[in-house]
């Protein structure tokens, strides 16, 4: 008996083509064809042999096999059934996901699994993205991360006020040695997806760099200049004097003209304002005094 893994035929392990027997042999016996015919011609056994088919549509999988008898009395291939050929670990449990300012956070804990003596095998997670509710498309990767340890896995590409799932899946990798390249992997068991609503409740950094300046001319004003806020979203600043907002629509540019009458000092501060109204925190306050 042979096992095409991916386009190369190889001999399997003795269990594998044991349980590939039975559950083909099983699987045939009780669905049945239209004429009844078993996986082997028992009335010529001596000339009756079998093969393992491991390709599926669109290219080969070492985890999906057909059984087939090879004789004058051929039925075909049995009923397909899936054997894993690597071990694969248990889907990880207390898993988090945490929307932040910087990206969404998926928190992998520590997971109890024996370990694997051959240093052929792999573990990792892989993290996928998928719509809610779903749409045509394949689940977006987010990443992988080995399965040792406590895993912090951030996505950084999603995008505001949307609803996600973000589904965990165990992934055996088989390399080989002794350059460690690898063949393919086998994914385990996924864990329960874990919805969440990407909703912007992030204020924008607070400015720094704050400066007032004072410009005695035909009309004598206080000029203020600040660091540009670098971040992706910002739709503007706003204006504090004495603790009073006074610019009526947001400043789009790290300056501001402000014009006084009066003579006296004052004292300024501004925020940063997000395309979704979030207001950061005021920046330190600058103060100018305006002469007689």
């Amino acid at each position: 008996m042979l096992v095409e893994p991916s386009g190369r035929w190889v001999r399997p392990t003795l269990a594998a083509v044991f349980v590939v027997l039975a559950l083909g042999l099983a699987g045939l016996l009780i669905g049945g064809t239209s004429t009844g015919r078993e996986l082997f011609s028992w009335a010529d056994r001596s000339t009756t042999s079998s093969t393992i088919d491991g390709s599926a549509a669109g290219g080969a999988d070492p985890t999906n096999l057909r059984i087939r008898s090879v004789s004058s009395f051929d039925p075909g291939f049995g009923n397909r059934v899936d054997v894993p050929l690597v071990p694969t670990t248990a889907p990880p449990h207390g898993v988090t996901v945490d929307v932040r300012a910087d990206g969404v956070h998926i928190g992998i804990p520590p997971q109890a699994m024996q370990s694997e003596p051959d240093q052929r095998l792999q573990y990792w997670y892989q993290v996928t993205r998928t719509n809610v509710p779903p749409g045509a498309g394949a689940p977006d990767l987010v990443g992988e991360v080995p399965a040792v340890g406590q895993e912090n896995v951030i996505d950084k590409n999603f995008e505001w006020e949307k609803q996600y799932a973000y589904i965990v899946t165990p992934i055996t990798w088989v390399e080989t040695q002794p350059n460690g390249k690898r063949i393919y992997s086998v994914p385990g068991e996924s864990a329960q997806p874990i919805e969440v609503v990407t909703k912007d409740v992030f204020p924008p950094a607070v400015p720094i760099g704050l400066q007032a300046v004072y410009s005695a001319g035909e009309q004598k004003t206080i000029d203020l200049t600040w660091a540009p806020n670098t971040d992706a979203d910002l739709a503007g600043y706003n204006v504090y004097r004495g603790g009073q907002k006074v610019n009526t629509e947001l400043v789009k540019t790290p300056t501001y003209r402000d014009p006084v009458t009066t003579p006296g000092e004052y004292t300024y501060a501004v925020t940063a304002v997000d395309l979704r109204g979030n207001e950061s925190a005021k920046s330190v306050e600058a103060s100018e005094k305006a002469p007689e």
